[in-house]
């Protein structure tokens, strides 16, 4: 499989080469595959009449720890949707994404659809997430930094803010609308071995919410809105991947955020020690979308609970695909895992945060 990559890699390459020509650029050297669970990507390093220059190939895929299928000569329907959805996505954004809040989406130069690979300009800066942990000192904040990097989300809330005014409708949220998706969660949690006293916990509070609504709007989501997904240089965001694009309140993309920026030291020994990232940072992004302490709260609340939830059943699903020791598994399982979680939502609920 690998042999047969490095040939598909090499075949990509000379069709961005192609798709270069028409600006004068000339590939100078390109790098190895990078794997993760949705995509295989590599970077590319290009001279033209402006010097040189740095672009990104990334090739949407399912593989979810599964070996068997980082095979580039093997791209399946739902790979092939993922990459239309980031491109439509991409292309859009390019119209419609204000960007004199200091926050841009990375440059979409083409699709080659027999790759299924899409290209972009090559974005060299910091992860946010990994500058706001490095400030974050797991919440004693560092005041050296912190005011730019609060500044910085404060910037993305308004812009975020301004491109939900674009195709903005009225709408009514109503808690019971999502019965059945809290059920389903919270079922899959139990099937992954989560603590029946806990999931009581849970519908006993969810219950308590029953027949609430409020007034909403109704505006175009954003599916890859992921502190993860988002770089900063100089004090501007540059964001990599908006994901699938849809419509829905526009809460849902502020409680998507909100949960990313509070799960910052996963996969770190910190979860352990339930240590929990300083709230400053979710505020500052806040403060920049609604510009005052004038928002639905409970509505926010309710929809971190839900988005708390699905990362929950994700991290269940990824653990049950790795394929490391039973033993191991069932630790983390109990002691990582549903610790994390079940504190995260406590604490959620409780209003701790």
């Amino acid at each position: 499989m690998a042999s047969n990559n490095s040939k598909i890699q090499k075949d990509i390459v000379l069709e961005v080469g192609t798709l270069l020509a028409k600006s004068s650029n000339r590939i100078v050297k390109f790098g190895p595959l990078e794997v993760n669970c949705f995509s295989i990507c590599f970077w590319i390093d290009v001279e033209g009449p402006d010097g040189e220059d740095s672009i990104y190939v990334k090739i949407p895929k399912i593989i979810f720890y599964d070996q068997t299928k980082e095979d580039l000569n093997e791209i399946s329907e739902d790979d092939r949707v993922l990459a239309v959805n980031e491109v439509n996505s991409l292309n859009y954004l390019r119209d419609f994404w204000d960007v004199s809040f200091g926050v841009q989406f990375v440059e979409n130069l083409g699709y080659l659809k027999k790759y299924n690979a899409i290209v972009t300009k090559r974005i060299k800066a910091d992860f946010l997430f990994k500058k706001v942990r490095s400030h974050d000192k797991f919440g004693r904040l560092r005041d050296e930094g912190v005011g730019s990097v609060e500044n910085a989300l404060s910037n993305f809330g308004a812009s975020l803010r301004s491109f939900h005014s674009i195709n903005v409708e009225a709408t009514k949220f109503c808690v019971d609308d999502l019965e059945l998706k809290f059920k389903n969660y919270l079922d899959v949690l139990g099937q992954h071995g989560v603590r029946s006293s806990s999931l009581a916990f849970l519908k006993k509070y969810l219950a308590e919410f029953r027949g609430y609504s409020c007034g909403s709007s109704s505006v175009h989501n954003l599916k890859g809105i992921d502190i993860r997904q988002i770089f900063i240089k100089s004090g501007e965001l540059h964001i990599i991947d908006p994901g699938k694009m849809s419509t829905g309140f526009a809460e849902v993309d502020i409680a998507r955020f909100i949960v990313t920026c509070r799960i910052l030291y996963w996969g770190t020994p910190s979860i352990i020690r339930r240590i929990c990232p300083s709230m400053r940072y979710e505020k500052a992004f806040l403060d920049g979308y609604y510009g005052s302490d004038d928002r639905p709260k409970e509505m926010i609340k309710l929809l971190i609970f839900k988005e708390i939830l699905k990362h929950w059943k994700m991290a269940h699903i990824s653990l049950s695909k790795r394929k490391w020791n039973a033993y191991v598994k069932y630790f983390l399982k109990k002691i990582y895992i549903d610790s994390f979680y079940f504190k995260l939502v406590t604490d959620e609920l409780s209003g701790l945060h």
